[in-house]
């Protein structure tokens, strides 16, 4: 368990080389998707000379705290590069990865310009934070200012909700919500209230994003655009 700065503990599976000693590069993966989902990964890395350190995000699974979306990211990521970055076996040079909301929360990380997180591969990041160009879409669930519902019944209720692990999905007929307006207070009751993000983001589909010196950080499919290029941390998307 890793504490934060606030004293919330993360849960964290760390995967070393089995023939190398001394300190060596890491790589850094966080996931609400249970930790050890990312073994075949894991193992991958540690066989080509790193240590991967793979962390269940606050409020999910193993580690402390609630979870909302992105909720601690600002400062978790953070938190997180600096305990290996003094660890005895860390070389203070750590990448991170991962794909989707992975890849968007190494996003979120570059913002912070750690300076011992010299790479990172957000791998499939298409949450589309925000607007770009004429086109607003958020994370799937806003398509040009208008509520996306697949994402209600999909990825929202079955990992938004405040609950450790995973939530049944809920069973829905399409035709017949479709037909009951507005959609928003529907969603609300078939999902039985569980999923306060969804009504946040289609409220103001930019309240739950962090900030950085009072203006919104934009990006496209993994990369930022306007000050993108100002970022000192290199990314492959």
């Amino acid at each position: 368990m890793v504490p934060m700065r606030d004293g919330v503990r993360l849960a964290t599976d760390i995967y070393r080389p089995a023939e190398l000693t001394g300190p060596l590069p890491a790589i850094l993966m966080r996931t609400p998707y249970n930790k050890q989902g990312n073994a075949l990964a894991g193992n991958v890395f540690a066989s080509n000379g790193y240590v991967v350190v793979v962390q269940d995000v606050r409020g999910k699974f193993g580690s402390e705290g609630e979870y909302r979306i992105y909720n601690g990211d600002m400062t978790d990521w953070s938190d997180a590069f600096d305990w290996i970055g003094h660890q005895p076996w860390s070389k203070q040079r750590i990448g991170s990865f991962g794909c989707s909301y992975l890849g968007e929360q190494q996003i979120i990380a570059a913002q912070q310009r750690h300076p011992l997180h010299i790479a990172a591969i957000p791998q499939a990041a298409g949450g589309n934070l925000g607007r770009v160009g004429r086109h607003r879409t958020f994370w799937g669930s806003v398509e040009g200012g208008a509520n996306a519902v697949s994402i209600n019944f999909g990825w929202m209720p079955v990992w938004a909700s405040t609950d450790k692990g995973v939530r049944a999905r809920p069973a829905v007929n399409i035709g017949t919500f479709l037909l009951t307006l507005p959609t928003i207070v529907k969603t609300a009751q078939l999902l039985d209230g569980a999923v306060r993000a969804m009504r946040r983001l289609v409220a103001r589909p930019n309240a739950s994003l962090p900030v950085r010196r009072g203006r919104m950080w934009r990006c496209s499919s993994g990369a930022f655009v306007g000050r993108w290029g100002r970022r000192p941390t290199p990314v492959v998307p």
